[in-house]
């Protein structure tokens, strides 16, 4: 469980890292090792994006990142790393996340 909780803050740190230069991302929450990175095509409407997450899960995939959509639009990118996760492997993750959103066009 103390595991959990510290992969949780560095993966949350990661992940708010990459919002912060991302606007396409209009929330991060969870718990623990249970993050959810909402995606939204406006940040002041909170407009769901609900084709972007689906490009991005393919292309982590294909980058040997394996991520889940969830959300009523499907506009959330799930993540559930194993509890046994360690920091570098928190480290790639959020890497390969950064570097393949980055290269997907918006719209």
């Amino acid at each position: 469980m103390a595991n959990a909780t510290v992969r949780g803050g560095e993966l949350m740190a990661g992940l708010a890292a990459i919002a912060a230069e991302d606007d396409r991302i209009g929330d991060i929450r969870g718990r623990g090792l249970m993050v959810g990175v909402e995606f939204v095509t406006d940040r002041e409407t909170r407009e769901p994006d609900s084709t972007l997450p689906d490009r991005l899960i393919a292309a982590c995939a294909d980058a040997g990142l394996l991520v889940l959509t969830c959300g009523y639009s499907h506009q959330v990118v799930r993540w559930i790393p194993p509890i046994n996760v360690d920091a570098a492997e928190i480290a790639e993750a959020v890497e390969i996340f950064g570097e393949t959103l980055a290269s997907i066009p918006r719209d």
